[in-house]
């Protein structure tokens, strides 16, 4: 580096944050604010110290030449560190290569020289690099001084996501994963105000609302199949594909409120390797928030539509008369009513409160344990939505089909407890648990009918009383190394893993024939429905062993490879199901340059399925396979990414309740799922950011008594969206404005196809301002107030939220 001097100043940035391994576990996962005016001062004098295992560790790089940004993600990942940088001063610089065993810190030197960066220990796993000069004619090094104000995640720019550890359970750049990930970030979820699953779904390719739910059971489709975020129950005829942190949700019904959580990953295709039985069509794994060991607290309220109010605090930092402890405490409470029926009912509420205390410890070897309980009360209903009635026609923004009587209250007890160990520079152990129980006391009295109704015709009237207890329990435990074999660089994991959840309800049941009008229904009190007069109650066990391995072959291949064996047991009621499998996944990409990296992939999966069937005896299980092929590309010199796939899916024994008896279920049939997929995130200018992405899935039943050749419910062929943010830096704070869009075609209303759902584009506006510590935010969604319906049942569907506004206000100190 020359000796020429430089004007120092303060400079505003959003900051990079490249985090995994030991420095994700360093630092969680969580937001992080940092303040600091770096003074000039020489580099030497500035830098910290790493943590002891950090000094002392080395390990194996294999970096060729590539931009600095991309370089710097695999090197955080490869070493366990957390950098800190502004990725746009990194942009155009390119990396020195890196191939050899190093320390953390002989390998930084050798990949930035040349490029005008220097570092320091800021933590004893964190790193924060800046611009260097020198001050005077003796060559000693000084840094620009930076104010960083913003942001941090895990390797995530604006809308872009860098990297994913859903796929390969290795946070690896997402252009060295051979499998589709979409991630949206905290910052992404703001931006969409997030309320539900549904809002961050509709922005992603391939995903969708499914059936009719509420605040209480959100219902979904990834790539043509259908999932939920409930578990089991009277039902049993959907699986649950949702994660929190790799775990099941330890609630059968659950908030997935967005103040706790740091991103979302949605994994496409079949993943029983990594999680265990899931659906083929992907998942959806939320990612924390943890304890940070910078101090960051943030105070952030909402007001909109739907009588929407809504608050939420988060602290975070060092507890100081404690070394290597810090704590985080999120509290959130809102009231609100549901849009299902497009108008503002009453009577159709959303009430909620959380609390989530945690802590956790880390020691100077790097041992991280962190300890968690959330308590949660939840007041919904449950909204069956809007009719299709005989003539075809949809009760758009009708009368609340729910009686004001109606009520769920929930309450949900979950504690969580994880450790990470380093047992050599290599190897290291986690083992990670949680434990919930969730109690409902309900009445759900509501307007119900199985075929689509005159406008003039009169509807039963369904009202159940019932109470349910859900108690969840779930273990892993993992060894995980990194190892040289020849030119190939390995990431071993070994895990176990065990589930067990229960579940019991008690119910009294009355209906009362033609009692509803569904223009103008009128709910008369029934009285006292009387003593429990019905059971349901199952169980689910599950246990798995595992082995996988993420290797990098030579500078250019990365390959993928999973074994899994699983034994599932299930009772329901007095009906129990077995069945064990051995579900394997195999992927490969080929990094051959920034904007060629194909890759393929193959995986299978077990769907357990508990329940009874008409016919008599136990739900079988499902089983899935797909293939994928695809590409990722690099764009303009990094500053967008593309994704290309195709894919084919099949799962066997679909299940669906049967229409007679919703204690009972029916086998639909196989499904097949033939489509593709396209995503493209990133920059276009310094200002403009921009994701969007197109789906098409060409799916039908292959073999069925009921409905073969038949397209399932709720599955767009064709889809697209695209979201625009631009944002400008003034002496008067930072603005943005959005606008996004949605495009949904071709649906069908029911397995049977007698109808098909309309199709619709709906468009929608943001807008925000930053200044210091202070951020607002306004959101306006369907702002041209397009009439929709979102997802069907078959004749209950849920109508799209209308033209609607929420104003956000949000302080960091």
């Amino acid at each position: 580096m020359g000796a020429k001097a430089v004007r120092r100043g303060a400079v505003k940035a959003r900051v990079g944050l490249a985090l995994s391994g030991l420095g994700r576990m360093a630092a969680g996962a969580g937001l992080l604010t940092m303040q600091a005016a770096l003074a000039p001062v020489p580099l030497a004098a500035q830098e910290g110290s790493p943590s002891a295992a950090v000094a002392r560790r080395t390990v194996e790089f294999d970096i060729p030449v590539q931009s600095l940004n991309s370089a710097l993600l695999t090197f955080a990942e490869r070493a366990g560190l957390q950098l800190i940088y502004d990725v746009a001063s990194v942009r155009s610089l390119r990396s020195a290569p890196l191939r050899g065993r190093f320390t953390a810190q002989d390998g930084l030197n050798r990949l930035l020289a040349g490029t005008g960066m220097a570092y320091r220990f800021s933590g004893p796993n964190t790193v924060s690099l800046q611009m260097a000069t020198t001050s005077d004619s003796s060559g000693v090094v000084t840094l620009v001084p930076v104010m960083v104000s913003g942001r941090a995640e895990l390797a995530v720019e604006g809308f872009r996501a860098r990297q994913a550890s859903s796929a390969t359970n290795v946070a690896a750049p997402l252009i060295e994963t051979p499998a589709t990930v979409n991630v949206m970030s905290s910052e992404t979820m703001e931006r969409l105000n997030v309320q539900r699953l549904d809002d961050i779904l509709q922005y992603i390719p391939g995903t969708g609302p499914g059936a009719t739910g509420s605040s209480m059971t959100n219902t979904f489709t990834i790539r043509g199949f259908e999932s939920s975020t409930t578990r089991g129950g009277s039902l049993g005829s959907r699986s649950n594909s949702v994660y929190i942190d790799g775990h099941r949700p330890a609630s059968r019904h659950y908030h997935y409120d967005r103040s706790l959580y740091e991103r979302v990953e949605v994994l496409k295709g079949t993943s029983s390797v990594l999680y265990g039985a899931a659906s083929p069509g992907g998942i959806v794994s939320y990612t924390s928030k943890k304890p940070l060991f910078e101090t960051r607290n943030q105070l952030s309220t909402t007001i909109g539509s739907f009588d929407t109010r809504r608050a939420s605090v988060d602290l975070t930092g060092p507890v100081a008369a404690l070394n290597g402890l810090a704590y985080r405490l999120i509290a959130t409470a809102q009231e609100a009513n549901q849009p299902y029926t497009g108008k503002n009912h009453a009577s159709s509420f959303d009430d909620r409160t959380i609390v989530k205390p945690q802590i956790a410890w880390q020691s100077d070897g790097g041992t991280r344990v962190d300890l968690g309980y959330e308590y949660s009360r939840q007041n919904s209903v449950a909204d069956p939505g809007i009719l299709r009635f005989s003539d075809g026609s949809f009760g758009f923004g009708g009368r609340s089909l729910v009686s004001d009587d109606s009520f769920s209250k929930h309450t949900n007890h979950i504690a969580t407890a994880s450790i990470w160990h380093p047992i050599t520079d290599q190897w290291s152990i986690s083992v990670d648990g949680s434990y919930g129980k969730n109690h409902i006391d309900a009445l759900w009295d509501s307007a119900n009918t199985r075929t689509a109704p005159s406008r003039t015709a009169l509807i039963d009237r369904d009202v159940i009383r019932f109470e349910t207890d859900f108690e969840h329990r779930e273990a892993r435990a993992k060894l995980q190394g990194e190892y040289q074999i020849g030119v190939v660089a390995n990431t071993t994991t070994i895990g176990v893993s065990h589930r067990r959840e229960g579940y019991d309800s008690k119910r009294v049941q009355r209906t009362i024939r033609g009692a509803i009008n569904p223009l103008d229904p009128v709910f008369a009190s029934v009285g006292d429905l009387g003593p429990y007069t019905g059971t349901v109650d199952w169980t689910i066990r599950e246990q798995g062993v595992y082995i996988q391995n993420y290797a990098r072959v030579g500078e250019k291949l990365k390959l993928f490879g999973g074994l899994r064996y699983t034994d599932i047991r299930t009772v329901f009621n007095d009906t129990g199901g077995t069945d064990k499998a051995i579900d394997y996944a195999i992927g490969a990409i080929f990094n051959q340059n920034d904007w060629l990296n194909p890759f393929i992939s193959y995986s299978t999966s077990l769907t357990p399925q508990v329940g009874t069937l008409k016919t008599g005896g136990p739900v079988p299980f499902s089983e899935g396979k797909q293939l994928e092929i695809g590409v990722k590309s690099q764009w303009f010199g990094d500053a967008v990414a593309s994704t290309l796939s195709i894919f084919q899916i099949t799962q066997t024994n679909r299940v669906e309740t049967d229409p007679a008896d919703r204690l009972l279920s029916i086998i639909a049939g196989d499904q097949e799922v033939k489509g593709m997929e396209l995503e493209v995130v990133g920059k276009i200018t310094d200002n403009l950011t921009f994701i969007g992405g197109y789906s098409y899935l060409d799916t039908e039943f292959t073999e069925s008594v009921l409905y073969k050749g038949n397209t399932p419910a709720n599955v767009p062929k064709h889809k697209a969206t695209a979201m625009l943010n631009y944002s400008l830096d003034t002496d008067f704070g930072l603005w943005d404005a959005g606008v996004g869009y949605i495009y949904v075609r071709n649906r069908q209303g029911d397995n049977e196809n007698s109808y098909r759902l309309p199709d619709y584009s709906r468009f929608d506006l943001s807008l925000g301002w930053q200044y210091e510590s202070l951020e607002l935010r306004l959101r306006a969604e369907n702002i041209f107030n397009k009439k929709y319906v979102s997802g069907s049942s078959g004749v209950f569907m849920n109508q799209g939220l209308p033209r609607s506004v929420f104003l956000n206000a949000k302080v960091t100190f």
